[in-house]
Parts: structure tokens; C-alpha cells; sequence
């Protein structure tokens, strides 16, 4: 009996717990993701009700087996550095469930400590040679988001005057349109003629990336060898969020940013961002003056036509039904610029009426979703609508006080004809990325990506020429990318390696102008880009890089059509070719960060702006090559002082024999620096109480260095009397007092008020000064 009644409770007991492993789940599997960008996270602790911890891998998974699951409020507990901890609920898992969970970033304030984020955790891990900055190492809040890249090695910005003016970046031996540039992962381009990147401002920054050779595959462009990817800061998921902030600086400068977003709508989140930012740029240069007599008197005089303004807004509706998609958003934004031109490229004749307007329309519209633990798309569209005014009426001859000397001999200032040009201009561009988890250690990437861009004008000034109003022809610019990608880690996460493939056409039809009459003109190029990249992990501190690639770079509307001002049009150019060598050294530790990259590009038909005597020309050379090493370093000394220092060494010469004889070859490229550096001293400690509220003050010491280098060829002229751009050495010096919701902050750049030049002739303003105040809500 006694036998019986133990089989049949041993038989009970069975099959109680057959039937709870058939209503219960085996496994719950989680994948962590970013909540706003959807970006897997890794190294993300997973606690359990039975006090058992769990790290999410490179893919931001986790896999919860049947002892860890239990029939309770709470199923798990999830934290990450940087993100709101978050208790994940319980739910009747009938079956084996995959879980994706979206942790909200945490504003932080940790002045002494070192805190990695994922995305910068991310950069620094993948076999692509890249640097990150976040916005916590900015210097200069009150700056331009732009201004800030010099602290990075490697990178430079030549600006042509002052706030507002065409900016030129050259990144690890790379220069100009050779670096493709991208607002949240998306080609500033597109965002019309009326978007300035002067109007970003570093508040509204989360942080920058900064590639040197292969491009991740997300940013599907035709880059020659560099990236530059500005990230926006989202909302930290309050209620409501609000920020506003203020800026006033030397020259009549004036900059404001405001943003506010509702997350607890029923269906969606709104977001609103706004940017203004107007200076008259009056600073003082030294000139040659023309009198009306004829004689010449060299003088320090006030630039009288250099204003600029820029205004720019978003407004974001987002979808929350997550089962629909991760990420559904709707964009709409807006940009209006004006800059008045003060004289041509060389700054020889300068100008009193001449002016460039923009405006642009555009809305945008981004999807990501995940499909199971195996499958990842994301897509997005955009379109914008464009207006330029090119305005050249003025028959009057200017100096550079202002004066007007006498009526000119045509009825314009940069050309005899002059010019009240309207160019309108569409861009319609759609991208898509799938992704494929085939397994932890392999990911499959294929990217598509096309563009259409057209360009049309009507210039009725021209009909005092030509007896009719010109009407300028349509210009269509068609590109397509597809990208084919391989990604693999090995089990112990210390290898990575990846491979990818690209395939490119563009198509660019137009007409060229000449005394009103038009030549039709088209081009047609395909090719083939490819890469290779691995990283090496030998210890968590310790991080070696190694890539190649073939890459490819189309010419860009402005190099094919001109810009209206400077650059004349050449639709006969070629695609630019590198091939690409990146090997990177990464060493940190809590007080030490050493970063060392050193490169080698061999380049053919390289687009060079050749100057004329009033624009520039863009020809093709027939090859070059690049080699060169850039290092930076962070030390803290103190928890609250830190110094950081990087250089650049770059050696670009022309290797060809095309461009105009032979006599050129081997000789440095002209205009472009290759050897420059910074020094910074951050100092940032927690004071105490101001109205009851904790406070820190940062203050910052930053120097610039750039080596002068020759306008034109090295073996043209006498070295003691050349054309050069003369040494820079400029300081800037600047506090910040810091609360939880405000900061204020005083800014004063070129202290020594030294002279400073990025291009030839082109001065840029001496000592300034800005203050500065934000407010978060």
C-alpha cells in the first residue's frame, strides 16, 4: 500500500511538472536596445528575482532559462551606465518569448568620473578606424557644434571669415568634399541650401563621430576616405522636456536654441527644435586701401558687407505603438539663410552689394524595426525643396572702407553682367538597411541608398544682355549606392572583423552657359568600392585597428554645376579613387586615454580647386598620394583637471604628370596644411551652493596650431616672396558655472588678439568675446 501511494505521488509530482513546463516558458530572451536610436546595447546587467546577474552580449542579448523565470512581480531588474534602470514586469509566458526592451538614456553630471556610453563604447570596438567625442568633453559651449572638432586628432577646419562663412574639413589626410558630412546619420546635403552648419549648435549636440577611411554602412555614401556624423541629444523622457539657450558675442553675434518635447501623449511624442543665429561680422582686417585718387594706403579697416543669418526649426511626431515599429517618425523642418559676400575667393576686390539667400522646405520620414531576435530593418525618405538668390546688381566700385570710388564698367561687382539669379533646387533620397543576426558571432548588412537632385534658374538680369530672360536649363544629379556587409566576433568578443562591398553609378546632365547660349553636357560613371577591417582586444584597456579600402568618390552638384559664386562648373570630371591604409592604436585606463592612427592613401583623379583670378575651377589631377600620422592624448593630473593634446603630420603630393607638365610631380599640393595641433587644459570641479542649489565651475585654456603652407606650387617663384597662408598660434580661454537646470557661461577667443588666417588672405576675426546661458526644464 505504502509502495502505491509513493508511485502514485512520484507520478502526481511528474506530471505537475510536465504540465508547468508546457503552460510556463523554457527560455525568455532579451534584447536591450537604446529606447531613441533602436542601437543594441551591450554590457547591460540583468539581476534576476533569485539574485543571479547577466550581461547582455555585443548584440544586447540575454537568454533567461526556466530557473531564473518565476511566477512573480517582477521578472528581472536592468541597468546600464548612462540609462534608467528599469524593473521589468512579469507576464504569463506560454511559450519561449524574445522580449525587446528600450532603456532611456539618464542625463548625467559626473565631472570626475570617466563614463563611457555605448555609443562611444561602440566606435571605439569596431574594426573602422573612428574617433568619438561627447558632448561632456566639449569646450565652449557657447561655440558652434563645428568648432569643437579640432579637439579631435586627426581633424581640421578651415573656415573662409567669420561666423557663417564656407567651412572646409580635412580629416586624416583627406580634404574638402572628400569628407562627406552627416546630421544623424543622414548627409547634411539634403538638408537644402538654406541649412548651415553654423547654425548647430553645441548644446543641442549629444556628441560627434569622426571616421578616418571606411564609413560604417548605415551612412551609405560615396566618401574618399572619412566621415564626420553629428549626433543630436534626445529628450531624457520626461513628461515634458524643455531647454532654451542664449548666446551674445563680439561683432553683433547673437545665438539662440530651444527645444521642447511631449512624451506621455496617448499615441505619439511631439518634438520641437528651433535655431536663430545672426552676426554682422564687422570685425576689423588689415587692407590695402584704394583711394579715389588712385594711390594705395594699407590700413586696419571694419568689413562693412559680411552679415550673416540663419534660421532653422523641426517639428518630430513620433509613433509609440512599439508593435508597429521600434522607431516611426515624421519629420517636417525648415532652413532660411542670408550672407552677404565682402569680396572674392583671394579677398583682392571687395564688394558692397553682392549677397547669397537660401531657403529651404523639406520633410523627412524614418522607420526601424526589429523582426525577432534574427532580423533588423531600417529605413528612411526625405525630400526638400530649395531657393537660392544670388544678387549682383550693384554697377559700383567699392574699397575696403566702404567708400564708393566710381560706377563700374558693367552692372555688376563679380562680373560685368551681374546677376539676379534664382536657382531652385529638389532633392528626393531614400535609403534602406537590413540586417541579419545569423548568429553571435555573424551579421549580415545590405544597404541600398538613391538619390535625385535637380537644379534649375531664372536670371531676368540678363535680358539687359541678351534682348530675353535667360532661363537656365534643368541640371539633374542621379546617385545610387548598394552595400553589401559582413561582420564577425569571435566568442571571447576580443576579435572583430569585417568586409563589405559597394557598388555605385551616378548619372549628372546639364548645360553650360556661355554668352546665354547653352551646350548640352552628360556623364555617366560606374564602380566598385570594397573594404576590410579587423580589431584586436588583448586587454579591456588595450584596442589595435587595422582597414583597407578601395573607395570611391562622385563629384558633387557644386563641383559639377558651380555654387553660384566661387566655383565655375566642369562637368567633365571623373570620379576621385583611394585606396586606403589605417592601422589605429587605442590605449585607457581612468586617467589616461593615448589614441594613434597613422594612414597611407594613393589617390587618382583627385578633384583640386584650381584658382582663377576671380572663382575657382575644380579639374581632376591625375593622382596623388597621402601618408601621414595624427596622435592625441587625455591625462587627468588631478579628478578635476585634465589635459588633453593631439597633432597631425599629413604629406599630400602629386604623383601624376597630367595636371598642366610634368614639372609638378612629387611636389606638395598646394593649400592645404599638413601639420597642426591642439593643447587643452579642462579644469572642473564640484564649489558648493548657489540658491540653495549644487554647483561646478569648468574652465577651459584651448591653443590652436597650424604651419603655414604655400597657395600655390612649391617650385613656382621665390620661396622669400611666395603666396602663403602664415602660421597660426590662436588661444582661447573661457568659464562655465554649472547648476542641475542652468549654466552660464564667458567665452573669449584669440585672446592675443594674434592674426588668423585659414585661407590665403581671407582673415578671420581677432580678439571676441561671448557669454552665454541655458536652461533644461
Amino acid at each position: 500500500m505504502r509502495k502505491n501511494i509513493a508511485l502514485y505521488c512520484l507520478f502526481t509530482l511528474i506530471s505537475n511538472l510536465l504540465s508547468y513546463q508546457s503552460v510556463y516558458a523554457q527560455y525568455v530572451t532579451l534584447f536591450v536596445t537604446d529606447a531613441k536610436s533602436s542601437e543594441r546595447l551591450s554590457n547591460a546587467t540583468v539581476k534576476t528575482f533569485n539574485n543571479q546577474t547577466f550581461i547582455t552580449n555585443n548584440e544586447g542579448k540575454v537568454t533567461l532559462c526556466q530557473q531564473h523565470i518565476a511566477k512573480r512581480k517582477i521578472l528581472c531588474i536592468l541597468s546600464h551606465v548612462g540609462y534608467k534602470t528599469m524593473n521589468i514586469k512579469w507576464m504569463d509566458f506560454k511559450r519561449d518569448t524574445t522580449l525587446y526592451i528600450g532603456m532611456e538614456p539618464e542625463a548625467l553630471a559626473l565631472p570626475n568620473a570617466t563614463v563611457t556610453s555605448s555609443r562611444e563604447k561602440s566606435i571605439k570596438i569596431n574594426p573602422m578606424v573612428s574617433s568619438y567625442m561627447g558632448s561632456k568633453d566639449f569646450i565652449g559651449i557657447s561655440s558652434s557644434g563645428t568648432s569643437v572638432l579640432n579637439q579631435i586628432p586627426g581633424v581640421n577646419i578651415r573656415e573662409n571669415g567669420g561666423v557663417g562663412s564656407e567651412l572646409n574639413f580635412s580629416v586624416a589626410g583627406m580634404t574638402g568634399k572628400q569628407i562627406c558630412v552627416f546630421l544623424d546619420d543622414i548627409p547634411f546635403e539634403y538638408y537644402g541650401t538654406g541649412a548651415s552648419l553654423a547654425s548647430l549648435s553645441a548644446n543641442q549636440l549629444s556628441g560627434i563621430e569622426v571616421y578616418k577611411g571606411i564609413i560604417p554602412t548605415k551612412l551609405a555614401t560615396d566618401a574618399l576616405g572619412g566621415a564626420i556624423n553629428f549626433i543630436s541629444k534626445y529628450p531624457d523622457g520626461k513628461p515634458v522636456d524643455f531647454n532654451l539657450s542664449y548666446s551674445l558675442g563680439s561683432f553683433h553675434t547673437h545665438r539662440v536654441h530651444g527645444g521642447i518635447s511631449f512624451n506621455e501623449l496617448p499615441l505619439f511624442y511631439v518634438e520641437g527644435d528651433f535655431n536663430h543665429i545672426q552676426s554682422k561680422n564687422n570685425y576689423t582686417i588689415d587692407a590695402d586701401v584704394l583711394s579715389k585718387n588712385g594711390t594705395f594706403t594699407n590700413d586696419r579697416v571694419e568689413l562693412f558687407h559680411n552679415a550673416f543669418r540663419n534660421t532653422s526649426g523641426k517639428m518630430t511626431l513620433g509613433l509609440k505603438q512599439k508593435n508597429i515599429a521600434d522607431k516611426l517618425e515624421l519629420i517636417a523642418f525648415f532652413n532660411k539663410g542670408r550672407r552677404e559676400i565682402q569680396n572674392d575667393a583671394l579677398a583682392r576686390q571687395p564688394y558692397g552689394g553682392v549677397e547669397l539667400q537660401g531657403k529651404t522646405l523639406g520633410s523627412l520620414l524614418t522607420y526601424k524595426k526589429h523582426f525577432g531576435s534574427k532580423f533588423n530593418l531600417s529605413a528612411y525618405g526625405m525630400y526638400s525643396s530649395s531657393t537660392t538668390h544670388v544678387l549682383d546688381t550693384t554697377a559700383l566700385v567699392y574699397n575696403w572702407r566702404g567708400e564708393i570710388l566710381c560706377p563700374s564698367a558693367g552692372d555688376g561687382e563679380i562680373s560685368n553682367i551681374g546677376t539676379n539669379a534664382h536657382f531652385y533646387q529638389k532633392h528626393i533620397v531614400g535609403q534602406e538597411t537590413f540586417k541579419w543576426f545569423v548568429n553571435p558571432q555573424w551579421t549580415l548588412t545590405q544597404t541600398f541608398h538613391l538619390s535625385y537632385q535637380d537644379k534649375r534658374g531664372v536670371d531676368n538680369w540678363e535680358e539687359r544682355h541678351y534682348g530675353k530672360e535667360v532661363d537656365d536649363k534643368v541640371k539633374k544629379f542621379e546617385r545610387a549606392f548598394i552595400t553589401f556587409e559582413c561582420n564577425y566576433t569571435h566568442p571571447n568578443s576580443r576579435l572583430k572583423a569585417s568586409s563589405a562591398m559597394k557598388v555605385y553609378h551616378f548619372t549628372a546632365k546639364g548645360d553650360i552657359k556661355s554668352n546665354g547660349e547653352y551646350t548640352p553636357v552628360e556623364n555617366h560613371k560606374n564602380g566598385i568600392g570594397y573594404n576590410a577591417g579587423m580589431t584586436y582586444i588583448p586587454k579591456e584597456n588595450l584596442v589595435f585597428k587595422f582597414s583597407y579600402e578601395h573607395a570611391i568618390r562622385l563629384p558633387n552638384a557644386d563641383e559639377l554645376f558651380g555654387d553660384n559664386i566661387y566655383i565655375s562648373p566642369n562637368l567633365n570630371l571623373k570620379p576621385e579613387q583611394s585606396d586606403n591604409v589605417n592601422v589605429s592604436f587605442i590605449f585607457a585606463n581612468k586617467s589616461l586615454k593615448w589614441e594613434t592612427t597613422c594612414f597611407y592613401r594613393q589617390l587618382s583623379n583627385i578633384i583640386w580647386q584650381k584658382p582663377g583670378l576671380i572663382t575657382l575651377t575644380s579639374m581632376n589631377l591625375s593622382n596623388s598620394r597621402v601618408w601621414g600620422l595624427d596622435m592625441g592624448f587625455s591625462y587627468h593630473i588631478l579628478p578635476e583637471l585634465e589635459i588633453r593634446a593631439n597633432g597631425t603630420y599629413q604629406d599630400i603630393r602629386n604623383i601624376g604628370t597630367k595636371y598642366e607638365s610634368a614639372e609638378y610631380n612629387n611636389l606638395r599640393i598646394p593649400n592645404i596644411p599638413y601639420l597642426f595641433g591642439n593643447i587643452d587644459c579642462v579644469f572642473q570641479k564640484k564649489m558648493g551652493r548657489i540658491f540653495h542649489q549644487p554647483f561646478s565651475v569648468k574652465t577651459f585654456l584651448s591653443n590652436r596650431y597650424v604651419h603655414q603652407f604655400f597657395l600655390y606650387w612649391d617650385n613656382k617663384g621665390d620661396k622669400s616672396s611666395k603666396n602663403i597662408i602664415p602660421t597660426q598660434f590662436i588661444s582661447n580661454l573661457g568659464i562655465q558655472i554649472i547648476q542641475d537646470h542652468l549654466t552660464l557661461g564667458v567665452e573669449c577667443n584669440n585672446i592675443f588678439n594674434r592674426p588668423n588666417f585659414d585661407n590665403f588672405r581671407i582673415q578671420k576675426p581677432g580678439r571676441a568675446f561671448s557669454t552665454s546661458i541655458t536652461y533644461l526644464f
